[in-house]
């Protein structure tokens, strides 16, 4: 990276911890209004005391950013910049009206003060109602870039992170595992994903949850999901449970400890409570099952729902929901690849909502998504297994060299990456591309499924023709059609913006199109190259979308 660029970013961060601090500044004058203004402040400050925390990191860390997380960081600090000039400009004047309302007021009347309270109540909700929107919006795309600085690693970041750590520490007040401090999550995914320090006996002892105070009886199956909801005993706290038994004990640490250390709230990932190893239960087949804590806002009252059973049963939804849900979807996927993971299994099979409280009054909106399903994931830096199947209704959500039973290519990001592009074409159509033939009974009817009617590729679909699909293009026509019904389709329904989306996903690995960077070998595999060019081209664009 260039001395320039760094100079230049820690000049921006500098910029806008200034204007923040002038812009809270400001907001002190709003603490003795009405209460609803009241609680926009304390919840402003929050927001801050986060994101000063990350970009004093981020200062710290400046010369061991590469080029591309560099310039990533300083384009989004350009725009926060921007965003907290016009606050500033608009609060201010809120602010200076505070005083005026008892000197213009004199010899006017009640009447005339009254105006003047009201017009500047409405001008100082106006401006930070604009601010809160601005700064949601922009953390929803700085958070991921931000965690990718992880994916750097290595001896010379880890020290800074664990001091800066100690120093933020002594600022934030005790809180839960969801409002921790960031750079506590970060830490702990960093220990997670380093190798050298995974051995810990103790470590692995946190991991391994005792099968006798799970009662398996009350577990629940998700139609059209290979998850269940289950209590622990005498406990009416519900988990998630899912099977990983395709991966090895060592891999299933692994993973516990990344998912340990999530903020389900920011990550779109549910945080792992631990591992059971089910032996003697006959109500849950035996084997190793990963056990989730259920999101804090989720209705306790109502349990999950796949989004393959949704489109399964055509519930309505507004649009609003459907685009929430595909930035859901984009984040969780962009966090995966941040922990240092590849899925290798998205479907809408293994995306689940959970309904909150308030998406329980609004039967139109869908709640909370998170991905699961990750009974094939491995470590991006971890070779893969080669080894495939024919289901079609699998294959589908694969990328063409990932086809078949024999795989002749290694697992990388832009494979999850196509898989996303077909879940997106999906969830803009809202029809799902495979159909069951009884949705009433989910367990007995998963085992034949039949393409969709919305699924309109040239040819019927079936298991036979993926028997030889690692040859070279035996199978490059269901990518190719489901590109064309992507153009087709999706714009008359989701906008030009989704479609063209949804097109960069299922193209990220074709010749000649270089959105993720240089297509050498060593490029491919620059996993700090590929999340900030997902950040900047897919979930860029998804967070522009507005409704």
């Amino acid at each position: 990276m260039s001395a320039e660029l760094g100079l230049a970013v820690v000049s921006v961060v500098d910029i806008c911890i200034k204007l923040a601090n002038r812009t809270l500044l400001i907001c002190q004058a709003f603490r003795t209004a009405k209460k609803d203004l009241s609680d926009k402040v304390l919840l402003l400050e929050t927001i801050w005391t986060k994101l000063e925390t990350q970009l004093a990191f981020l200062r710290r860390i400046k010369d061991h950013l590469t080029e591309e997380l560099a310039q990533c960081h300083f384009d989004l600090l350009q725009k926060l910049q921007g965003t907290l000039v016009q606050a500033v400009t608009q609060l201010e004047a809120a602010a200076s009206s505070m005083n005026t309302s008892t000197d213009a007021g004199r010899g006017h009347g009640l009447s005339k003060i009254l105006q003047l309270d009201r017009w500047k109540y409405a001008l100082a909700k106006r401006g930070l109602d604009s601010l809160m929107t601005e700064l949601q919006v922009w953390q929803s795309l700085f958070d991921p870039s931000w965690y990718t600085i992880m994916l750097i690693g290595g001896k010379v970041l880890d020290p800074v992170l664990h001091q800066s750590d100690q120093d933020s520490s002594r600022h934030l007040p005790p809180h839960g595992h969801s409002s921790a401090s960031p750079l506590e999550h970060m830490l702990a995914l960093r220990k997670a994903i380093d190798y050298s320090i995974n051995t810990d006996i103790r470590g692995i002892k946190d991991i391994i949850l005792d099968e006798t105070e799970w009662d398996f009886t009350t577990a629940t199956s998700i139609a059209f999901s290979s998850a269940n909801v289950v209590a622990r005993t005498e406990s009416q706290h519900l988990y998630l449970m899912e099977g990983i038994d395709t991966c090895t004990t060592s891999d299933a640490h692994q993973l516990c400890k990344r998912l340990q250390s999530v903020d389900p709230s920011i990550f779109g990932l549910l945080r792992c409570k631990g591992l059971l190893e089910v032996v003697h239960d006959k109500a849950t087949p035996p084997g190793r099952q990963i056990v989730y804590h259920t999101p804090v806002q989720a209705d306790p009252l109502k349990p999950p729902t796949s989004l393959r059973n949704l489109l399964l049963s055509q519930r309505p939804v507004c649009l609003s929901s459907v685009v929430t849900l595909a930035k859901q979807l984009v984040r969780s996927v962009s966090f995966v690849h941040t922990c240092d993971l590849v899925h290798k299994n998205i479907r809408p099979d293994n995306i689940l909502l959970f309904p909150t409280a308030l998406a329980s009054q609004r039967p139109l909106e869908l709640g909370q998504a998170f991905l699961v399903g990750f009974s094939q994931f491995r470590s991006i830096n971890l070779e893969t297994n080669r080894l495939g199947d024919t289901a079609w209704h699998r294959n589908l959500y694969r990328h063409p060299a990932r086809q078949g039973l024999c795989i002749l290519e290694r697992y990388i990001m832009q494979h999850d990456i196509y898989s996303l592009g077909v879940c997106l074409l999906e969830i803009g159509l809202w029809r799902s591309l495979v159909w069951y033939p009884s949705t009433s009974s989910p367990t007995a009817s998963v085992s034949n499924p039949a393409p969709g009617f919305a699924l309109q590729l040239r040819k019927h679909l079936c298991d036979r023709d993926f028997e030889h699909a690692h040859l070279p293009g035996a199978t490059s026509w269901v990518k190719e059609d489901l590109v064309l019904m992507a153009q087709q389709s999706l714009p008359q329904r989701m906008g030009q913006l989704y479609t063209e989306i949804v097109v960069d996903c299922l193209t990220c690995l074709d010749d000649g199109n270089n959105w993720l960077g240089s297509w050498d070998e060593t490029h491919r595999q620059d996993l700090v190259v590929v999340g900030v060019k997902f950040v900047e081209r897919i979930l860029g664009k998804v967070e522009g979308i507005t409704v």
